[in-house]
């Protein structure tokens, strides 16, 4: 029988069955956190339609080209490696090889894959740039005929997705759990990959609207697991990060799963938890743009219940992103403290055998055994494209 990891069961017959429990790890420290990476490549201009980028999503590498999300454009800009223009993908529409919400981009074999959430499908594009095919995810009964938002393929063709969720379900609620769901290469339901108990603190506020009205509201600090699936459909992994009330017992899990559903590591790590205080929260409500709400009647009554829910969250996460390299090893961005952004890389037994600390500008898209693409912006909130050689 397949293993399955689980934070509270596994789910067999309608039973949940306690999961064996898993020792907390230390990461092993390193002398230096390394960077003196070169800048050898930059895309990106001023009033250029073929290098002109806007709010760069994602990255993915395919031979010698560079695939770049355009979320606000839903398509894609292709580049060579060496940063000259080869093309775009996609567009606004719902036609093959069209996007409306681009969530996710990946390789698998010699082709590109791109997630759109809003239509539920995967559609896949060979190295011409040319639309080959495309698969829309259906609902099952056990999701209730909910949508299901793909979250990409497997090495053997097979999707992962998972239901949605109604905020009501989510109301007042600090655990839920969530399944991701396989399905075959015509999108239809397969199994049960993986269930898991994840945070959702998600509040309703009724204070200071307009009457007979509600809404719902969450911390800016996120709290749900990640997940993502691993550069060439190996498998997938999830990164538990729950909210600790004890600072000495703080700790976030780092799980591989494999095309088959079995746990190859299961990890814990310790971490100094970075506290959430009032003047974080002061600052974020100092955000809010009430002129775009304009069912709040009552501000002082609202910014109450905001300061409410924006109070969950004792302290900051402790892992932001997780990325997978071509080298099949998972790497851990680690909340920023004192200034610094740690990204630590784990191999296929869970433990950490390098790190990298980039400047906190930078943010890191796609990364191999050479060096990685960034996003940067510039003093006019210009968006580029970086490459670095470590």
């Amino acid at each position: 029988m397949r293993k399955r990891h689980l934070r509270i069961g596994v789910l067999l017959g309608g039973l949940v069955c306690p999961p064996q429990s898993l020792a907390g790890q230390h990461e092993r420290p390193f002398d230096d956190c390394r960077w003196g990476a070169d800048r050898t490549v930059v895309i990106g201009a001023v009033d250029d339609q073929q290098y002109g980028l806007t709010a760069i999503g994602q990255v993915a590498s395919l031979s010698d080209l560079v695939y770049v999300t355009q979320p606000q454009e839903r398509l894609i800009r292709v580049y060579h490696d060496d940063g000259r223009f080869a093309g775009t993908i996609g567009g606004n529409g719902d036609g093959p090889g069209e996007f409306r919400a681009i969530r996710a981009i990946g390789v698998l074999a010699d082709s590109i894959w791109v997630v759109d959430s809003r239509l539920g499908r995967v559609s896949y594009f060979n190295s011409d740039l040319h639309f080959t095919s495309s698969v829309t995810i259906h609902s099952h009964p056990s999701t209730a005929s909910r949508t299901i938002i793909p979250m990409g393929p497997l090495s053997d063709g097979s999707i992962i997705g998972y239901p949605t969720l109604y905020a009501e379900e989510l109301e007042d609620r600090d655990t839920i759990l969530t399944a991701l769901l396989r399905f075959d290469r015509l999108g239809q339901f397969v199994d049960t990959l993986v269930v898991y108990e994840d945070q959702h603190n998600q509040r309703l506020i009724t204070d200071g609207l307009a009457p007979g009205l509600q809404t719902y509201a969450r911390p800016p600090i996120r709290e749900q697991s990640l997940r993502t699936i691993v550069p060439g459909g190996a498998g997938l992994v999830i990164v538990h990060r729950p909210f600790s009330s004890n600072p000495a017992a703080a700790r976030y899990e780092v799980v591989r799963i494999g095309s088959l559903g079995d746990t190859l590591f299961a990890r814990q790590f310790s971490y100094v938890p970075r506290p959430v205080t009032d003047t974080h929260i002061t600052a974020w409500i100092e955000e809010e743009d009430f002129d775009d709400q304009p069912y709040v009647v009552d501000h002082r009554a609202y910014i109450g219940e905001l300061r409410r829910v924006y109070e969950i969250p004792p302290h900051f996460a402790p892992v932001t992103q997780v990325l997978g390299d071509t080298n099949g090893r998972t790497w851990i961005r680690r909340g920023a403290r004192d200034g610094m952004i740690e990204w630590h890389a784990l191999d296929d037994d869970g433990q950490v055998v390098d790190r990298i600390c980039p400047p906190p500008a930078l943010r890191l898209l796609s990364i191999d055994t050479q060096g990685g693409w960034f996003a940067e912006t510039d003093q006019f909130d210009i968006p580029y494209l970086v490459r670095y050689e470590f």
